[in-house]
């Protein structure tokens, strides 16, 4: 035989990421539930649907958000890993070389912001990009990221091959980066207006250190190369440049 049974269950969201707002009011929900169910769903070691532990959810698909909301970051990694890993190679066909690209190589405008000196450099780089991604990945749909990168990354290299005649070759992310702090904190102003306030003055001020002292003390030591300082400088400029582009794409 049968019985059914009534149950109250007070429903509120478990966190903030599954709602998009902390302040909804819990609901009081009345189910009926046969208790024949209820002992065969025990006998499985299951729980009936009401009982579903929602906050387990949301653990267990943290991860998965986070990587759909930082891919555009992934792609941007990607390359880099990959020109890594092939080799010497690579950092001769894809870098900054001003001869090069004056005889017709355009990529190389491009491309060469995604080789690097060797793994410290490139870590470092990677873990600016990872320092991007968490302070501003919510600024910006991930299109526009991607925009801004591909629209930076040449802005940059185009103005060492006019304002530094005398570089020859350039490598690293470090300019590009530059641009994508700068964009993200100026997105992000109406949101959390303070932070993103402190952050752009404290980029300013490091750019203001490297244009009158050159690179911060250790850094061309650990990286293996000169810092272009120029490019960190080109890099910050595009980014505000481009900004109202942006701005346009999140309307």
């Amino acid at each position: 035989m049968t019985t059914t049974t009534n149950i109250s269950i007070k429903v509120k969201p478990c966190c903030f990421r599954c709602t998009g707002n902390s302040r909804l009011p819990s609901v009081i929900l009345t189910v009926n539930i046969p208790i024949s169910n209820c002992f065969e769903s025990a006998h499985h070691s299951q729980l009936p649907c009401v009982f579903h532990d929602h906050k387990r959810d949301c653990v267990n698909q943290f991860p998965l958000k986070v990587i759909r909301r930082w891919q555009w970051a992934l792609w941007v990694a990607l390359p880099a890993l990959m020109i890594a890993l092939i080799g010497e190679s690579a950092v001769e066909l894809l870098r900054y070389d001003r001869g090069a690209i004056l005889a017709g190589e355009w990529w190389r405008l491009i491309s060469g912001h995604w080789v690097h000196l060797n793994i410290m450099h490139l870590l470092l780089n990677l873990a600016g990009l990872l320092l991007v991604a968490i302070l501003f990945d919510r600024a910006l749909p991930i299109r526009s990221w991607l925009l801004l990168v591909l629209l930076s990354a040449p802005l940059v290299s185009i103005a060492l091959l006019q304002f530094d005649r005398e570089l020859i070759h350039y490598v690293g992310l470090s300019g590009l980066l530059h641009g994508l702090f700068v964009a993200g904190a100026l997105v992000s102003i109406g949101r959390m207006r303070v932070e993103s306030m402190g952050l752009l003055l404290a980029i300013a001020a490091k750019l203001a250190w490297e244009q009158f002292n050159g690179a911060t003390p250790g850094t061309a030591e650990l990286v293996g190369g000169r810092v272009i300082v120029n490019a960190h400088l080109y890099g910050a400029i595009s980014g505000l440049l481009l900004i109202g582009l942006l701005r346009r794409q999140t309307r």
